[in-house]
């Protein structure tokens, strides 16, 4: 998932590319959205297409990079990082992906300075034709980005659930309280109940977001399920909430399972152990994070950590399957040693 620390450099000078895919380009004749590009102009920052760029190639008979183009419109969404951000968790800035910006950036910048015939229909103080998305639709892009709405692929929910479901007991399955911190469209509480394959009577299972909408969304889309209607959605920010806010008990042993934004990932597992005492926290997490990190130390004598490569690294931003996004994971088990 994206981070909320990666910001748009309001530094950088003109032209050059500030971000892509938070607006996407209707093509009716494939019935596909591809990702747009922002940039920044003299004119004002703008969008452009895939066409728009290939058209200034060839008026310009300046060859577009377009192994950079490419690699950096699979990445998408993304804004231009922040050099005044000292520290950054998003991972997807690697050195490439640095350097292809930098690529496009000199290429946009040879065009204006030779080519000005070609530069000047590229810089039309206009966005390109067809945007998917409206200004509202952007807004709600850009808040989603900061709640890091990165959800789990169906692959990667069906391979979270039978993760977990094959290392319970038959006597460990039931009487299951099943918290999920950052529900989305509740795709992986849907999994859950489908690999176990029964009805889940008995288990007590809560779904929290922070977005209205997602909630709102999981209660109309469940409620008429009869596996899936007794599932508690809530409005509620996990990392300030409790068991006793949904009314478990103690004693009850609680199980933290899901997809959290990648920039709280650690958060979120602190909190699953310390206020929730999960037996079993099971989440998926950017492999950057795997592995030797800091605070797994902590529990060391209370839990056993094992990483279990998935099946795909893919993610759709804001729980769009055509706005796909590839973050390389794996998923994180923890449990009570007393509880295997």
């Amino acid at each position: 998932m994206t981070e909320a620390s990666t910001t748009t450099d309001t530094t950088v000078t003109a032209p050059c590319i500030l971000e892509c895919g938070y607006e996407q380009l209707w093509i009716e004749k494939s019935g596909k959205r591809f990702p747009a590009w922002k940039i920044r102009l003299e004119t004002g920052n703008w969008w452009r297409s895939k066409l728009d760029f290939l058209l200034l190639s060839r008026q310009s008979s300046v060859p577009l990079p377009k192994a950079a183009f490419r690699q950096l419109a699979q990445e998408s969404p993304w804004q231009r990082p922040d050099p005044a951000v000292e520290q950054r968790s998003d991972d997807r800035w690697k050195p490439y992906m640095k350097k292809n910006l930098q690529m496009l950036d000199q290429y946009l910048l040879t065009v204006k300075k030779n080519h000005s015939r070609a530069w000047s229909l590229f810089s039309r103080q206009c966005d390109t034709e067809n945007l998917w998305s409206s200004a509202s639709d952007h807004m709600d892009c850009q808040q989603s980005k900061q709640l890091g709405q990165y959800f789990c692929s169906n692959t990667n929910a069906k391979h979270l659930a039978k993760v977990l479901m094959e290392r319970l007991t038959t006597e460990q399955q039931s009487d299951l309280v099943i918290i999920e911190p950052s529900c989305g469209h509740g795709i992986i509480m849907e999994a859950l109940v489908e690999e176990h394959q029964q009805s889940a009577t008995g288990w007590k299972m809560v779904g929290l977001d922070l977005d209205p909408e997602a909630v709102s969304h999981c209660r109309q889309n469940y409620s008429t399920i009869p596996r899936m209607s007794q599932i508690q959605w809530k409005v509620s920010d996990f990392l300030s909430s409790s068991k006793r806010d949904f009314g478990i008990d103690d004693s009850e042993s609680c199980i933290v399972i899901g997809n959290p934004p990648f920039h709280l990932a650690q958060e979120f597992v602190d909190h699953a152990i310390v206020e929730y005492k999960a037996r079993v926290v099971i989440f998926v997490i950017p492999r950057r994070l795997c592995g030797g990190t800091r605070r797994f130390f902590e529990y060391g004598e209370d839990y056993e950590c094992e990483y279990i490569e998935l099946e795909s690294c893919d993610y759709h931003f804001q729980g769009d399957s055509l706005k796909n996004v590839k973050q390389p994971s794996l998923i994180q088990c923890l449990w009570q040693r007393q509880y295997k």
